[in-house]
């Protein structure tokens, strides 16, 4: 026999001490699990830096994968509710997936879930969750567009035949397929070695820059004085 093991899809840092960014890379074993102690420890480190502010749920260039990971994952910033659902050729017979109401949660925090065009299947069930929930602000380009649900039919011992057999739906009844989820902010990607090359210094005159300008406050003969002396300093600068 032997073992399978699982390397851990999530990568996690603290941002200006305050808030989590988290990256998922695919939606396999334990994806939801690796997210809670990334979160857990992350909260630990903001506790004395003035505490958890906000989270980035990462899912660009993640291609989806197993869909109990995706209710899993959705289900921790959700307190209820349809995660997804799944329409075949009969709309009346329809699979409900709900938020799984036990578990970790973090139902107060502000969320951010960025996605591009390689986001898809799983992270689509994700981004269209929390998007139609409101409980997420989606950033980024139009996502991929898997939301077919197939099965392997076997022939014989070596032949199988792959059949779609049904399309996922966002909690509102969205479609998924060849639509995928439209962002709520839309971010065009760009390189970052692109922005540090084309990056420009703001050199913009302003009000206080002008010598002898009106001040907004009675200035005593000391105040006024240093005031002079600073913006002389920056003038030069």
């Amino acid at each position: 026999t032997r073992e399978i093991v699982y390397l851990k899809p999530v990568k996690y840092e603290l941002l200006e001490d305050q808030y989590a960014y988290i990256r998922l890379t695919q939606f396999q074993k334990k994806s939801a699990d690796y997210i809670i102690d990334a979160i857990i420890k992350m909260r630990a480190e903001a506790k004395n830096k003035g505490g958890l502010k906000g989270i980035v749920l990462d899912l660009r260039s993640n291609p989806g994968g197993l869909l109990d990971e995706a209710v899993d994952v959705s289900s921790i910033f959700l307190k209820d509710g349809i995660v997804v659902s799944t329409e075949g050729r009969d709309p009346k017979n329809k699979e409900i997936r709900y938020v799984k109401k036990s578990g970790h949660k973090e139902l107060d925090i502000p969320v951010i879930v960025l996605i591009n065009g390689s986001t898809a299947s799983a992270s689509e069930i994700v981004s269209g969750a929390l998007q139609d929930s409101k409980r997420a602000i989606i950033m980024g380009t139009q996502s991929f567009g898997k939301g077919s649900v197939q099965s392997v039919a076997k022939i014989d011992e070596q032949i199988g035949l792959k059949l779609t057999i049904a399309q996922y739906m966002t909690p509102s009844g969205k479609k998924i397929q060849a639509i995928g989820i439209k962002p709520d902010v839309y971010i065009d990607e760009v390189e970052a070695e692109f922005v540090d090359k084309n990056k420009k210094e703001s050199s913009f005159i302003r009000e206080k820059d002008l010598k002898n300008h009106l001040t907004a406050t009675i200035e005593t003969a000391e105040e006024k004085k240093l005031r002079e002396v600073n913006e002389l300093k920056e003038r030069i600068e």
